[in-house]
């Protein structure tokens, strides 16, 4: 088995790095994230100078978004992770951006599907797909654009566990496969 693959609850998997790097085994000098924030900046004018938009994600991860599940403390109470670092140096910087970090774990309760699988590291297609159609609306709003929106005529709830949202049990080398996971997909159209 692997051995970077840690389970919570029975059914929910992590990889230890994960959960380490959450906790600022991977913390880089304060220094270093202001220095590629500077330049971030400077292509941001660039862009906007040409007409351009211009938006940083923050993208969510797994450890932060069950951190309470799983034992730790919750994201705004460590300081000594990247993100806390990221978020001071672009606020600093006035640099345009989408905490989907912040915007997960505040939706974990309220949120009728998971935005997370439990055999997966990366976050659920349901997500993925309003994450796609946040950034949109973000660029409609500050740039004046007229990005396509992503309209849901329904939503699918089903095991089809698409590569991305089982990716960890496939590390496994298990003799049997484990009980999918009923999880949601937007049927869609753009306009």
């Amino acid at each position: 088995p692997h051995t970077n693959v840690q389970v919570y609850n029975g059914d929910n998997f992590f990889f230890k790095d994960n959960i380490s790097e959450y906790l600022g085994s991977e913390a880089k000098p304060s220094e270093e994230i202001e220095e590629r924030c500077q330049r971030i900046k400077k292509l941001e004018i660039y862009l906007r100078e040409r007409g351009k938009g211009f938006v940083m994600a923050i993208a969510p991860d797994k450890a932060s978004y069950f951190s309470s599940e799983i034992g730790l403390k919750p994201y705004l109470e460590i300081d000594s992770s990247n993100y806390a670092k990221w978020i001071r140096s672009l606020e600093s910087n006035n640099i345009s951006y989408i905490d989907f970090r912040k915007q997960f774990y505040q939706a974990k309760d309220s949120s009728p599907y998971p935005l997370f699988p439990n055999y997966g590291v990366h976050w659920s297609v349901y997500s993925m797909r309003n994450a796609m159609d946040s950034i949109a609306g973000f660029m409609n709003t500050i740039y004046g654009f007229d990005l396509p929106r992503m309209e849901v005529n329904n939503v699918e709830l089903g095991n089809y566990n698409i590569h991305s949202e089982n990716d960890i049990e496939g590390l496994l080398n298990l003799i049997y496969p484990l009980k999918k996971e009923r999880l949601a997909y937007q049927n869609f159209s753009m306009s």
